[in-house]
């Protein structure tokens, strides 16, 4: 065998031979073990999440199948949520209602200035004009300025609402439409 290709087999086969075999990959629990190791978590609260004893074994890795005793009820259960969702779901109609209201009659205030407008170019008499539809176009005016000021304000109340019961622990389908 020629010299050159012994020699150009003796430079491959270093780099053919990669070393030790690789690692296996980490299971999901030695993941979990190594970032709470890492974190030190522990029993009790961290932000909305609950961690209670069972979360804390299994994160150190023993093998606790039992529920454990300490481990905390649900949120909405029993009568205290269905008075709740009850306050809650009366609330949230109310302000709706409220809205609803402010907006027929927001509506309708619409409806009529277009047809003072229109009574208003077209009477003739500057004295009649002056005296009685200007007043009442003026005053349907500034109402409807009015009602889009407190519709604007009633919108606002009605997704403050929302976002205040949902703070309180209000679930989301709580305000679906019936």
């Amino acid at each position: 065998m020629p010299v050159h290709l012994l020699l150009l087999l003796s430079c491959i086969l270093p780099i053919c031979d990669a070393g030790p075999p690789p690692t296996p990959t980490p299971t999901a629990r030695q993941e979990l073990a190594r970032f709470a190791q890492s974190h030190r978590v522990k029993k009790g609260r961290v932000g909305k999440v609950e961690i209670d004893d069972d979360f804390v074994n299994m994160v150190a890795g023993e093998n606790s199948n039992a529920p454990s005793a300490t481990r905390t009820p649900k949120a909405h259960s029993g009568p205290d949520a269905e008075d709740k969702k009850a306050l809650w779901v009366r609330r949230f109609k109310e302000a709706r209602e409220r809205v609803k209201e402010a907006e027929e009659e927001l509506k309708e205030i619409e409806e009529g200035i277009p047809q003072l407008w229109d009574r208003f170019y077209r009477d003739d008499h500057p004295e009649h004009r002056a005296r009685v539809l200007a007043p009442q176009l003026r005053e349907k005016l500034r109402l409807r300025s009015e009602l889009r000021v407190q519709l604007d304000q009633l919108r606002q109340q009605f997704s403050e609402l929302r976002v205040a019961a949902r703070k309180a622990g209000a679930k989301p389908g709580w305000f679906r439409n019936p």
